[in-house]
């Protein structure tokens, strides 16, 4: 595995940041990316280079007519949510705080179990982009979530969670992080009893008070723009969004595959078909049941294509996604290694059933 740090790319605009913490948590390679454009070349030799299975990939949404460029990277796509970011400067002091029985203090790495209740009892249905792609799984989401929020326990400078009490019982918190003069609200979080109470807006007006004393300037917040909730408080509190990004993902799946991956030394046919005939001929000789209900999805040929009667070699691979994504990847690969054909194929029902 590439070690967290190393970026993968092509072009000034574009790279490819594996991200350990979610490969470890999705069992996937998993790529970050933020783009200033599409670039669908460049994006695919990334890929192809960390041999990814996911990229997450944020785009400004300025930038949304660019998406339609995507369709000829060859592989799935999933436009995921979009983010927006709000910004208030810190020089008008925050309102005081309605619920004055609320107890708000800086969590400590003891408060780990506290942390997980409160995520687990306030997000488990929350949609964001790692919902919308359903390659993963949404038990992995959770508990990202619950990973996300204990790392800002510790007591390192830049991040601290805040754990509101009412009467000694937990009822909501809050994490940010601190970069020079901008606080970053990152995850904040009521109980559901709790809704209603104004117990959020609390929570807002006391970490900007809070970067305040921190001699920090301005107070960064983003959420997903179907979130109407939090930005109607936002905007009563002062916050103007200044930006907002697509978020899509790229389901490459060039790493997962369970053990029965098959590959087969063939010459190149003739005419555009003559993988998905030696795909489902290879196939026939694995498994009659997958052979029938495979549709193809996605294909991208090198330019130029493999010459008709030149050696190849196909592999074709079963990605471990719980059956939710892509039933088959297909690459076929030259003498010398080098990636002339990738297909993808989507399973038109379950093996053993006829196609709806």
């Amino acid at each position: 595995m590439l070690p967290p740090a190393e970026a993968l790319g092509s072009g000034q605009d574009m790279e490819l940041v594996y991200s350990d913490v979610e490969s470890r948590r999705f069992g996937l390679r998993v790529f970050r990316a933020t783009l200033e454009d599409v670039d669908a070349d460049g994006l695919r030799t990334a890929l192809l280079e960390g041999r990814a299975d996911v990229a997450i990939c944020r785009l400004p949404a300025a930038r949304l007519c660019r998406l339609a460029e995507l369709a000829t990277l060859g592989m799935p796509v999933v436009v995921a949510d979009t983010l927006v970011h709000y910004f208030r400067e810190l020089a008008r002091a925050p309102g005081p705080l309605r619920n004055t029985d609320l107890d708000l203090a800086e969590g400590s790495e003891s408060d780990d179990g506290v942390v997980r209740f409160l995520v687990e009892q306030t997000f488990p249905g929350y949609v964001n982009h790692y919902a919308s792609n359903r390659v993963l799984d949404r038990r992995d989401i959770l508990e990202g979530y619950v990973e996300w929020a204990s790392g800002y326990l510790g007591g390192a400078p830049e991040k601290r969670v805040w754990i509101a009490r009412r009467a000694g019982e937990p009822v909501a918190l809050a994490t940010c992080r601190y970069e020079g003069e901008t606080a970053e609200g990152v995850l904040f979080g009521v109980l559901p009893r709790e809704s209603g109470k104004g117990v959020y807006r609390d929570l807002i007006r006391f970490t900007m008070g809070d970067a305040a004393r921190r001699r920090c300037t301005r107070m960064h917040v983003s959420t997903q723009v179907h979130n109407f909730a939090v930005q109607k408080v936002w905007a009563e509190e002062g916050f103007v969004m200044r930006s907002a990004q697509v978020t899509f993902h790229v389901n490459a799946l060039l790493d997962s595959s369970s053990p029965e991956a098959v590959t087969a030394d063939l010459e190149a046919g003739d005419g555009p078909g003559w993988v998905d005939r030696e795909v489902r001929c290879l196939l026939g000789g694995v498994s009659r049941d997958r052979l029938q209900w495979l549709v193809g999805v996605r294909q991208w040929s090198a330019t130029p294509a493999p010459d008709a009667g030149e050696p190849c070699r196909l592999r074709v691979a079963f990605p471990v996604t719980r059956g939710l994504g892509p039933a088959v990847v297909a690459q076929v690969t030259d003498r010398v290694g080098a990636l002339r054909h990738l297909a993808y194929y989507q399973a038109a029902g379950e093996p053993g059933e006829p196609d709806r």
